[in-house]
Order: C-alpha cells, then sequence, then structure tokens
C-alpha cells in the first residue's frame, strides 16, 4: 500500500536563538491493521530537517506506509520545544472525512510543548 499523511503539524519559530536544534518527537502511536499480525507500519515525519528564520512557518507532515489496510491509529503524544515552536495540527487524507478526528481529549499546549490524543478510527 502507498504512504498517507495522517496529518500535518504547522509550527511557527517563536524565539530568537543563535544556534540551536528544534526537535518534534512523537513520543506514542498506535497503529491498528485489518491484516494477520504480521503486518508492519513505517512512521515518519518529512521533512526530517528544515531551516527557517524568526516569524517563519513550516510544516511536518505524519505520514503512515502500511502494509495492510489502517482500521486505527492514536497519536498519544507529540511534543516539542514550546518556548520555541508556536503549533495547529491539521487533518491529513488516512482516512475519509467521515471517521473520528480528533479524540474528544485532543490538546494542544503550545506552552509546554505537547499535543496529545488524536485518533483516527474506521469503525
Amino acid at each position: 500500500m502507498k504512504k498517507k499523511k495522517i496529518l500535518g503539524v504547522g509550527l511557527t519559530h517563536k524565539a530568537l536563538a543563535v544556534a540551536f536544534l528544534l526537535v518534534v518527537s512523537i513520543s506514542t502511536i498506535s497503529v491498528v491493521t485489518s491484516g494477520d499480525g504480521s503486518s508492519t507500519v513505517n512512521v515518519y515525519l518529512s521533512p526530517s530537517t528544515v531551516v527557517v528564520g524568526v516569524g517563519e512557518t513550516f510544516t511536518l507532515d505524519l505520514y503512515v506506509e502500511p502494509t495492510a489496510e489502517i482500521n486505527t491509529v492514536n497519536l498519544g503524544l507529540l511534543t516539542f520545544n514550546g518556548s520555541l515552536l508556536n503549533v495547529t495540527v491539521s487533518k491529513g487524507n488516512l482516512f475519509s472525512s467521515t471517521v473520528f478526528w480528533p479524540s474528544p481529549s485532543f490538546s494542544i499546549d503550545n506552552n509546554s510543548g505537547k499535543v496529545e490524543e488524536l485518533l483516527w478510527t474506521t469503525n
């Protein structure tokens, strides 16, 4: 199966720093497929590196590349440096528009640098 975009993470560089590394990390992600239990799913952010100036906005896209049909994806925690970045999240093309997006407990906390509880499901 071809890769599908789960979400786009819009980031705005909001602080001046001489030299630093901006890191966006996915701490917890669960993917349920309709396969036989031996299915694999590659998950990755794209682009892997980006150079931006203060006040510039850029997007990181989260992709999955499954070997079987996906039924559910739960992104438990995405973290980032809240003192340097401001985050927004937009839906990708993984499922149709009829799926649950986001979960009731979904939250973005730009101060502490956390995006929590995104859920997509076909059930």
